[in-house]
């Protein structure tokens, strides 16, 4: 298990890969293009930065590509952009995984609000 990111498979060509600490992605990069090569994937990544570069950045989702030798073309989504199916998947992890919400630079404001909204049973809330 990886203790800077975690890789959720979505389908044969989109995974979403969530940093697990306050490290952004220049910190596991080159781990993770070696997992995805290991895997034999090749497709959309998009990239949860919540704990990285916090609750209301509009840097928190970046989508790019892999194709076999690197990850390229990074791009910033705006959050209403997310689809609903990707914003479960994203709440679902967070859901089970709530201790990590303190790995990050959120503010206890903002952890407290997303626990709540992550205990609650509508996992389709904006993130």
């Amino acid at each position: 298990m990886n203790q800077l990111f975690e890789i959720i498979d979505i389908n044969n060509s989109t995974i979403i890969v969530i940093g697990k600490t306050y490290c952004g992605i220049d910190y596991y990069i080159s781990e993770l293009e070696i997992e995805l090569d290991r895997r034999q994937f090749r497709g959309a990544i998009i990239f949860d930065l919540l704990l990285a570069n916090g609750l209301y950045n509009q840097n928190r989702f970046i989508q790019s590509y892999y194709y076999g030798n690197k990850i390229d073309d990074f791009d910033v989504l705006n959050v209403k952009s997310i689809k609903i199916e990707y914003k479960r998947y994203v709440n679902n992890y967070y859901r089970k995984n709530l201790n990590l919400l303190n790995n990050g630079i959120l503010r206890s404001k903002d952890i407290e609000t997303l626990k709540r909204k992550l205990l609650s049973s509508d996992l389709d809330f904006e993130v």
